[in-house]
């Protein structure tokens, strides 16, 4: 498998908030993202997240998913500085775009 993660979760309403989160993300979206240590990440998604299968340190699987952000692409964007989040660590999304 090699999907590895800190956290999977397996209760419908825990996979449903992931799912919820993925929703709100597609790509070529200009977000700024509210992570769970209170950190604020920006950029651009550069791909669809989607949830899936992991384990996590201990050997249990379960549901869990990235999203791949180009940090840079909002203020400078002829530099790429993708970034990998886990979707379970983001608390809120807020959009960006354009009218």
């Amino acid at each position: 498998m090699g999907r590895i993660a800190d956290h999977v979760y397996t209760d419908p309403s825990d996979i449903a908030r992931l799912e919820g989160i993925v929703r709100a993300l597609d790509i070529g979206d200009r977000v700024s993202l509210l992570l769970d240590d209170g950190e604020v990440v920006q950029g651009i998604v550069a791909d669809k997240p989607r949830t899936q299968l992991f384990v996590d340190h201990e050997g249990r699987e379960g549901m869990n998913g990235t999203v791949r952000l180009d940090e840079e692409a909002m203020v400078a964007p002829e530099r790429a500085a993708w970034r990998d989040l886990m979707i379970d660590r983001i608390r809120e999304v807020r959009h960006h775009n354009p009218p």
